[in-house]
Order: structure tokens, then C-alpha cells, then sequence
């Protein structure tokens, strides 16, 4: 019986010997290959981005100043016009012959005062001789001075008629854009009272202004620079300002921050500011959106690197560096700064020497060992963005 189990025993160990001889060894396994890359060092100036809109520096409505149908419609939809250029023409016919009423009124009105006139020189010769009552020379000398303020009043008229009759045709009151037209030729307008009626729209595309609003908290950091001396003005008025379109991203025009209110909005908290534009090839539109940028802090030293490297967390944004010495992962919690087209300024949580992963970010995590590749960073277009802001 001893025997059967000791051979039982001997057959069962040899079996599992052979069982684990047969299982091949697990290669261990390579670690991944990134790319990596030291932040670039800069120096920036941040700007503050508020989004507004464009808007005419001048615009008018053009209405007409005498009732009357329209003959004529003389400029295109959408034309650029010019100061005095003519645009509506309202029937002259009817003015026209007040201007001729007119002057026949004052012609006859200057025959009279030189009638009057005549009566007073005999006047004053029969008075000399007591040949006339004295209350006849008086009526003779109120004549007179009555026939003088008759033609004074028909000049007045016809000055009037004559006005009235120029006003006829209908001129643009300023350079700019023109609107669609509102009224055809053959319509009746009323003009010269508060209800006359709308021809059509100018305004002026260049310059042109963009209005934008400042929130209370920049507004408040923009003081502190003023206090420091950093800052000219609160608004930093006379100032530079950068405006983005948002159909051109990364394209940007400049101009002159010319207006910031004097108090700030209590319902909205913000400060309203003005920066006017050239706009001589009339790209600019007034309504047209965009995106304000000004200084928002004094030149500095910073760090930067691209969008892509940058991760999330519930906790906020990270970046994966390279452990000091080794090649492995170590996730920094880092807080983000303004951004430069495709790179990113890091406040805080990296250092100039740190070594970033740029690229294989999908195949790595905190902890990994990794074979990291020194990889140069595409700079293109860069150097001048930093430049223009």
C-alpha cells in the first residue's frame, strides 16, 4: 500500500513539472517612445480679451426737407457717396414757381418803396414852407418806412422760395456708406417736420470705431498698475489696441483706444471703452464682431507650450513631465496664462529646466517608464504672433 502511494506521489510531481517546463517565459514589456521637449522661454506682454462690436463713427439719416414725389433716384444701393454727391431728386416744378411768385413780389414791393420815397422828398419841401399839415408829412414818412419792411419781407420770401427749391434735390449731407433706398421714384415724401420721411442711410466706414466693455475686476486691476505707475490711465487711453475678426483667427488690426467712460454701469459692472480704426479698403463693417485685446500687464519673462501637451483633471489643467534622473511620468498640476495661437503661457507649476511630453500623451500615464525623444518644437509663425501682440 506504502508503495502504490509513493509511486502515485512520484507521477503526480512529475507531471506538474513538465506542465510548468512547458509555459514559455513573458518578455517584459518596452516602454513607450515620446516626444519631448524643455518649455520655451519668452518674453510676452499679456493682453486682456473683451469681445464688441464695430460701429460708425458718424452716420445720418437722410430725409427730405420739402414734401413733393420723387422724380429721380441717383446712386446704387450700397455706393460709397461723397459730401454734396446727389442722391434723391424731389419734382422742382411746383418750387419753382413760388421762387418766380416771389420775385414778383418783391419787385413790386420795391416799386412801392421807391413811390413812397418820392411822396416823402416832396413832403419834406412843402413842410419847409408850411404849404402841408404836419400829420401829412408823418403819414408820408410812415409810408416810407412801411414800404421799406414790405421789400424786407418779400427778400425774405423769395430767399425762402429759393431755398425750398434747392432743396429739391437732395444731397448726401456727408462721406460714407450708403443704405438701400427706402423710397422710389414716384412716391409721395414728406419733409421738414419730425415725421418726414427716411430716404435712405449714411455712415461713415473710415475710421470706424469699436465699442467693447470692461468688466469691474480688470478695470479695478488696471487702477493698481496706475498706482504703481505702470499705467498711464485707467483705460490706458492713447494705448494701443488689437482687435481679432472672428472669420480671420490670428489676424489682427490695430488701432487707438481714444474713449473709456467716466463711471461704470451698475446694472452690467462694466466700463465702456471706445478704440477707433483706419479702414481705407472698407473691410471693416459697422456692426461687426470681434475681440478687443489691450495690455493687461508689464512686460515678463514667461514660460510656454503647445495647447496639445496640455491634459485636464478634475482638478484642473496638467502637463506631463519627465521625472528628474529617471524616465518616468510625473503629472504636474499647472495654472494656465494667455495664449498664443497654438502655445499656451504657464503661470505656475513648471520649470525652465522640465522636460514636457509633447506627443504619445494617449500612451502614457503618471508613472510610466517611458523612452523619451528629444523633439524640436514647430515654431512657425510663432516668433511673429508674439511680436504683433
Amino acid at each position: 500500500m506504502i508503495n502504490w502511494l509513493a509511486r502515485v506521489a512520484v507521477i503526480t510531481a512529475f507531471a506538474l513539472s513538465a506542465v510548468g517546463c512547458s509555459k514559455a517565459p513573458t518578455a517584459a514589456s518596452s516602454p513607450s517612445i515620446v516626444d519631448v521637449a524643455a518649455p520655451l522661454e519668452r518674453v510676452i506682454v499679456d493682453r486682456d480679451t473683451f469681445p464688441g462690436r464695430f460701429d460708425a463713427v458718424e452716420s445720418v439719416e437722410v430725409r427730405p426737407r420739402v414734401s413733393g414725389y420723387i422724380d429721380s433716384v441717383n446712386f446704387k444701393d450700397g455706393d460709397t457717396v461723397k459730401k454734396g454727391d446727389l442722391l434723391f431728386v424731389i419734382d422742382p416744378r411746383p418750387y419753382a414757381a413760388a421762387v418766380e411768385e416771389a420775385r414778383g413780389r418783391l419787385v413790386d414791393a420795391r416799386s412801392q418803396q421807391i413811390l413812397a420815397g418820392q411822396e416823402l422828398e416832396r413832403a419834406k419841401i412843402l413842410i419847409a414852407t408850411n404849404t402841408i399839415a404836419p400829420d401829412l408829412f408823418e403819414r408820408r414818412e410812415q409810408a416810407t418806412r412801411g414800404a421799406e419792411a414790405a421789400v424786407q419781407i418779400a427778400e425774405g420770401v423769395l430767399r425762402q422760395a429759393e431755398l425750398s427749391l434747392g432743396y429739391t434735390r437732395v444731397t448726401a449731407p456727408m462721406a460714407g456708406r450708403a443704405s438701400r433706398h427706402f423710397v422710389s421714384s414716384g412716391n409721395l415724401v414728406l419733409g421738414g417736420a419730425a415725421n418726414a420721411t427716411l430716404l435712405t442711410t449714411i455712415v461713415q466706414t473710415d475710421p470706424i470705431d469699436f465699442y467693447f466693455d470692461i468688466d469691474e475686476r480688470s478695470y479695478v486691476r488696471y487702477s493698481e498698475q496706475m498706482q504703481r505707475g505702470e499705467r498711464t490711465s485707467t483705460g490706458g487711453v492713447g494705448g494701443n489696441v488689437l482687435v481679432a475678426l472672428s472669420d480671420t483667427p490670428g489676424s489682427f488690426r490695430t488701432g487707438l483706444l481714444d474713449f473709456v467712460d467716466n463711471r461704470l454701469d451698475r446694472s452690467t459692472g462694466t466700463l465702456r471703452a471706445r478704440a477707433r480704426f483706419e479702414n481705407p479698403d472698407g473691410a471693416l463693417s459697422p456692426g461687426q464682431f470681434g475681440r478687443a485685446e489691450i495690455v493687461g500687464s508689464p512686460s515678463h519673462k514667461a514660460l510656454l507650450v503647445p495647447e496639445d501637451a496640455i491634459g485636464s483633471q478634475p482638478t484642473g489643467k496638467v502637463l506631463e513631465v519627465v521625472a528628474v534622473g529617471e524616465n518616468t511620468v510625473v503629472e504636474r498640476a499647472v495654472i494656465l496664462g494667455q495664449s498664443f495661437g497654438r502655445f499656451r503661457e504657464i503661470i505656475s507649476g513648471l520649470q525652465p529646466g522640465d522636460r514636457v511630453v509633447i506627443a504619445g500623451l494617449q500612451r502614457i500615464q503618471a508613472g510610466d517608464h517611458i523612452a523619451p525623444h528629444d523633439s524640436p518644437v514647430d515654431l512657425t509663425g510663432f516668433e511673429a504672433q508674439v511680436a504683433a501682440r
